[in-house]
């Protein structure tokens, strides 16, 4: 499996304190079948500032450090790119690093509220090359109280990553319900661990792949370790088709089969 979305490296972020954390979420990830975690710390969230640069030197340093201790696990280059929008571009995507130095881009929006420019944002990613890939949308408030916000932004080209946790209710029953029904609906591209410890917030992509196979079936799991597999190489990730829901549905009003 490829994880890609994960906090993984040390002192940068709200993940591991020390190597020895980072070293034995690696050995958890490994347990599960994970071979290749995209590092993703958060940068423009404060106080959390992770440049290319800085996370290229983590990531050398992990990866020596893992082929000493013999981890079946390799780490690539990746970021959380806290996107706030309304910002003049050069400015706003200084220090952008994408997921595995691909042409993919992890955005994550602030709580509760989805960036005003955020339509305008994804053409001008697009115009240079870049594919958006949008963190946990499971757990953003605009698109859970009025889903067809994630729903328009999906059909503006924009990917969709599930967290986890999310699907194994360890982010509380509301979040859960809007997880699978987003699954259901096939708005979700890939799932990712964005596990950030060994305690509060571990790596469960194992445990969520296998819970997502007992529900759904094969396919959309399948669909979503293959669109990983795509993203390492910098291919264009396969949709399902889109299913829409009423306009201002609640998710918690939704009952799943």
């Amino acid at each position: 499996m490829i994880d890609t979305h994960c906090h993984v490296l040390p002192m940068c972020d709200d993940g591991p304190a020390e190597w020895q954390t980072c070293i034995e979420m690696a050995e958890h990830a490994a347990a599960q079948g994970i071979r290749t975690i995209i590092a993703t710390p958060h940068h423009r969230r404060a106080p959390y500032n992770n440049p290319p640069e800085k996370i290229r030197e983590l990531v050398r340093r992990f990866n020596r450090m893992a082929e000493q201790e013999k981890l079946a696990v390799t780490v690539v280059e990746g970021q959380e790119f806290h996107w706030e929008g309304n910002a003049p571009w050069q400015r706003a995507v200084e220090g952008l690093q994408t997921l595995g130095s691909t042409g993919y881009a992890l955005l994550e929006f602030p709580h509760r509220r989805t960036p005003a420019s955020i339509k305008e944002d994804l053409a001008t990613f697009r115009a240079r090359g870049l594919r958006v890939v949008i963190a946990h949308p499971e757990r953003h408030l605009p698109f859970i109280r009025e889903p067809h916000k994630l729903y328009a932004l999906l059909r503006e080209g924009a990917y969709a990553q599930l967290t986890a946790s999310s699907l194994t209710g360890h982010h509380g029953k509301a979040v859960q319900q809007v997880a699978w029904t987003m699954a259901r609906n096939g708005w979700i591209h890939l799932l990712a661990s964005d596990a950030h410890d060994l305690v509060y917030r571990p790596n469960r992509l194992g445990a969520a792949y296998a819970l997502a196979a007992g529900e759904l079936g094969d396919r959309l799991p399948e669909l979503w370790q293959r669109n990983a597999e795509r993203l390492i190489q910098d291919e264009e990730l396969h949709r399902e088709e889109f299913v829409t829901r009423r306009a201002g549905v609640r998710w918690w009003n939704i009952r799943l089969p």
